[in-house]
């Protein structure tokens, strides 16, 4: 009886210290998605997703916006200002009409590049219309049709140096840049939240922070 019990003690240590075992492997699993990113990721590539970011906040020099919290926070208008910033300009001569010397841009195409970006967001069209911009519908609502594209104002990358980078949990990452325009005694703090899935970064979260140089 006193042998059974000790192997029955005995084992039951083994499948223990087995099961802490395949939960420390599982942990460095997990890990590995924001690890990964962020041993691959250059700086300049991470510079370049919070340029991406500060899109959606219109220019970030001269904005009082503080960033988003969610994407889903963020209007239809500030999507579309990350897509017409951002989008290639040989994609968008494709659909360019001399005709009428508007460019018919497919719906599905804006929403395509914002699915590079973002895993959630509310991309809607009535209110992108109402706000304001110089664009209608066409063909069911299938086809935006506008004369101008906006450009980003000035090119923030150049300004913009990589302060730290944190991992939040296994699948999140945090970046914080700074930055200076060469004229302005501020600095601009940027930290964004980015989920990698499968390798891709999302953008998650940014936090826009503004601070008055002592000098």
């Amino acid at each position: 009886m006193l042998r059974e019990q000790h192997i029955f003690r005995k084992s039951l240590c083994l499948i223990l210290i087995l099961s802490l075992i395949l939960l420390c492997v599982g942990c460095k699993n997990t890990s590995s998605d924001a690890v990964t990113y962020l041993e691959q990721t250059s700086e300049e590539q991470l510079i370049h997703l919070i340029e991406l970011a500060a899109c959606t906040q219109i220019h970030p020099a001269n904005s009082c916006r503080k960033g988003f919290s969610s994407p889903t926070d963020l209007s239809s208008a500030d999507l579309y200002n990350l897509f017409e910033v951002n989008v290639e300009q040989s994609t968008l001569n494709q659909y360019y009409q001399e005709d009428d010397e508007q460019y018919h841009i497919p719906v599905n195409i804006v929403t395509a590049f914002l699915e590079n970006y973002f895993l959630d967001f509310q991309f809607d069209l009535v209110s992108l219309i109402s706000d304001g911009r110089n664009i209608t519908l066409q063909e069911n609502d299938t086809v935006l049709v506008t004369s101008e594209i906006v450009g980003f104002p000035a090119n923030i990358a150049d300004f913009l140096t990589i302060e730290k980078t944190e991992i939040l949990s296994s699948d999140f990452v945090s970046v914080t840049a700074v930055y200076q325009w060469p004229e302005d005694p501020s600095f601009v703090y940027y930290t964004l939240s980015l989920q990698i899935k499968n390798g891709h970064p999302y953008l998650n979260k940014l936090t826009i922070e503004r601070q008055r140089s002592s000098f």
